[in-house]
């Protein structure tokens, strides 16, 4: 019975003590996204992580899909349409804007 004990101690130790709090790291794309922003003059603050999405046209009626995308500028000769029922890859970052900034 002590041992089951020891092991559930264990376990709860370990759990309180992962690196779940820690910020996301920045992965290949993000890493991409934050060079563009930067050339641009926006700082970055954070980045809070992304993922994938997918979203069809009828979903541009809507917040937040069509808040979103009210937004965006098409980049490398991708536009909105072809990006309709495609996978879109998310990144969010929190961004500062600094008085240097270009167009």
């Amino acid at each position: 019975m002590w041992k089951r004990i020891g092991i559930i101690l264990c376990i709860c130790f370990l759990a309180a003590c992962s690196d779940a709090s820690e910020e996301p790291t920045l992965e290949k794309d993000a890493l991409l996204a934050k060079g563009y922003l930067e050339e641009r003059g926006y700082e970055i603050v954070s980045y809070e992580g992304g993922g994938t999405s997918r979203f069809e046209k009828q979903d541009l009626l809507e917040s937040p899909v069509r808040d979103t995308w009210s937004v965006q500028t098409p980049i490398s000769g991708v536009t909105l349409s072809e990006s309709i029922s495609s996978s879109v890859t998310i990144r969010s970052m929190i961004l500062k804007s600094s008085d240097r900034r270009t167009s």
